[in-house]
């Protein structure tokens, strides 16, 4: 018998302290020791602390053409940070796979001396778990960047809260070495 493996990525954790920099991002962030980074074979950075489930912090950059494959809104180079911000929240608000999604703050904001938005959204699980979501995010050179933090609402959001906006204010784009 032979068997044959599709190369699929088993998903890992790591402990971080300090900078974390991903090349294929071309971005780089400060995170305390306490923190993990998932890999699971995805460009996206995901680290949490207590698990998944209870909290994450995502840097995400992807391609206007990937993002447009399956949105009912096109979001386009042109669009100014506002335009993206609401094209973000009905995103969200479409989202059948979670209930009572709520935008409790829309506004702009500065990424990495980029002009962008501010997201603060909840939503409830179908198991009753409310989550809360900060997302700040950015479109530059056809490409969208997103900083996300979700948490449990309940202690988990408003404990590592510093702790996101500390990566967001060092958050960059690195260079190469």
């Amino acid at each position: 018998m032979v068997l044959v493996t599709s190369g699929c990525i088993s998903p890992t954790w790591e402990p971080v302290a300090g900078t974390v920099r991903e090349d294929t991002l071309n971005v780089e962030i400060e995170l305390p020791s306490d923190w993990y980074r998932f890999r699971d074979g995805q460009d996206d950075l995901i680290f949490t602390k207590h698990g998944l489930g209870l909290q994450q912090i995502s840097v995400s950059k992807k391609e206007l053409e990937e993002l447009n494959e399956h949105a009912k809104k096109t979001l386009t180079a042109t669009m100014l940070p506002h335009e993206v911000a609401q094209w973000s929240k009905d995103g969200f608000l479409a989202d059948t796979r979670i209930m009572n999604q709520r935008v409790l703050t829309m506004g702009l904001a500065q990424l990495a001396g980029h002009p962008g938005y501010r997201l603060l959204l909840s939503f409830k699980t179908t198991e009753g778990l409310t989550y809360r979501i900060l997302q700040y995010g950015y479109l530059h050179d056809k490409t969208l960047t997103r900083l996300t933090y979700r948490a449990v609402s309940r202690i988990y959001f408003d404990e590592d809260l510093p702790i996101f906006e500390q990566v967001v204010a060092s958050y960059h784009e690195s260079h190469g070495t």
